[in-house]
């Protein structure tokens, strides 16, 4: 994705598949595929093998997870590995964007409603 196909948010806040919202409103962007790219690194195959040369046991599909959008979680095993094959810090995968607004408060009225609707098991009906 080029800057110009960017889609600025509320703030001037960019998103993508590289950009994460944290829930107390920080905005950071996954930076594996610049890091890659320096280290003239092209494809998810490749990060795959120079992982497992590491070590890490690691599946080629979550690479390539890795490689398009910003992880929800990475294990510290993976975070480091990463680190030694790009030769670089932890801080630098992700780069701080800085704090946007929330455009989304909670509907206190839903949780309400979600506490006091009754449950029922699978195969029985009202």
């Amino acid at each position: 994705m080029t800057a110009s196909q960017r889609k600025p948010q509320a703030g001037g806040i960019e998103h993508g598949p590289l950009v994460r919202i944290m829930p107390w409103g920080q905005a950071v962007r996954w930076q594996l595929p610049v890091l890659m790219a320096q280290a003239q690194i092209r494809f998810a195959k490749q990060l795959h093998d120079l992982l497992l040369g590491e070590g890490v046991t690691i599946g080629h599909s979550r690479v390539h997870e890795l490689v398009t959008e910003a992880p929800a979680r990475l294990t510290v095993e993976v975070q480091f590995a990463l680190c030694r094959v790009l030769n670089c810090s932890p801080s630098d995968l992700w780069l701080d964007l800085g704090s946007v607004a929330l455009e989304h408060q909670p509907d206190l009225s839903a949780r309400d409603r979600m506490r006091s609707a009754k449950v029922v098991r699978a195969g029985k009906l009202l």
